[in-house]
């Protein structure tokens, strides 16, 4: 596994209290090559994580405080032991546990369930109709998670949806949003397309500073409407308004102790970033009108951002 390590192969070695949230990434199997994947060359068919090793781990990390587990991948239902790692962490007693997913592969909520009141299902979407969406996933994908978010709307279960925003379904964010609040959907989280992985092959899915400006200043009129939890990262902010958005919350998220990402064989990891060979996350809160940003941004926006405006991070979200 590429990327520079934190600590060894050992999850628990890493964990210790104050912990609040895990990211598990249980597998890199993956039943799609998305043209934005920033897992990239590292999608494995043979990538799944240890099922008692992630129970363990499930355990440490509930021993020292995490209340909330996210599961990822790859196409997380794909895991063969999906349902049995869900039900760990069930009965562990977490608080909330969501999963990540295409909506294109396995059930993501497991047969006889009994803790749907604790769980989330995230589906991923890159447009409001086949014409963008599936230019990202491939040819049906959009018709085929659509009718997965319509199952699990139906059947009551917490749903959310993921919009990764990039040059092509930029012009419809709009109705991207008005799309799925049509749907029934009330929980929004967006990305901005990162230029790694398989994106670094496809740059003509990126963004240049001013459209994520406009589609930062979008989305907050959305969330302003105050019809749906939206997160979203303030990329790019004005400097007269770094401090302002810090007092609302806003902060890297991942840099945080509170949180740890966990790898299929292993690996653990504070950043994202870290899955990419060669990028050492650092993110320094400026005391200056000068910033540096992380890797991943200047990746994003190699060419910096406008005079008046500092960089900030991909996770630079409130929680």
């Amino acid at each position: 596994m590429p990327g520079q390590q934190v600590a060894s192969k050992s999850p628990v070695a890493m964990i210790t209290p104050g912990l609040q949230a895990i990211y598990y990434y249980i597998t890199f199997a993956c039943n799609m090559r998305c043209l934005h994947c920033y897992v990239g060359e590292n999608l494995s068919p043979q990538s799944h994580a240890n099922v008692n090793v992630v129970a363990r781990t499930l355990r440490e990390c509930y021993a020292n405080g995490a209340r909330n587990v996210t599961f990822l991948g790859g196409e997380t239902t794909l895991h063969p032991g999906y349902a049995t790692i869900l039900a760990a962490a069930a009965e562990l007693g977490y608080h909330r546990i969501v999963v990540d997913t295409n909506g294109t592969a396995g059930d993501p909520v497991p047969k006889g369930a009994d803790y749907l009141d604790r769980l989330t299902v995230r589906l991923s979407f890159e447009g409001a109709s086949p014409t963008t969406h599936d230019v990202v996933r491939g040819q049906g994908a959009f018709l085929s998670s659509l009718g997965s978010l319509r199952r699990l709307i139906s059947a009551g279960v917490r749903t959310e949806v993921t919009l990764t925003v990039n040059a092509i379904n930029l012009p419809e964010l709009k109705r991207m949003i008005d799309r799925f609040l049509d749907e029934g959907v009330r929980e929004f989280n967006f990305h901005f397309v990162s230029l790694m992985g398989h994106a670094s092959l496809h740059q003509w899915l990126g963004l240049r500073p001013e459209q994520i400006i406009e589609a930062q200043e979008l989305i907050e009129d959305f969330r302003r409407r105050d019809v749906a939890t939206v997160r979203y990262p303030r990329l790019i902010v004005p400097l007269e308004e770094f401090q302002q958005h810090r007092d609302r919350g806003c902060t890297c998220r991942i840099s945080s102790p509170a949180i740890l990402l966990i790898f299929p064989q292993g690996e653990v990891r504070r950043c994202p970033l870290e899955i990419t060979a060669g990028l050492t996350p650092e993110f320094q809160i400026p005391d200056t009108g000068s910033f540096t940003g992380c890797p991943l941004s200047w990746r994003l926006l190699p060419d910096g951002v406008p005079d008046g405006y500092v960089m900030t991070c991909i996770s630079w979200k409130n929680h």
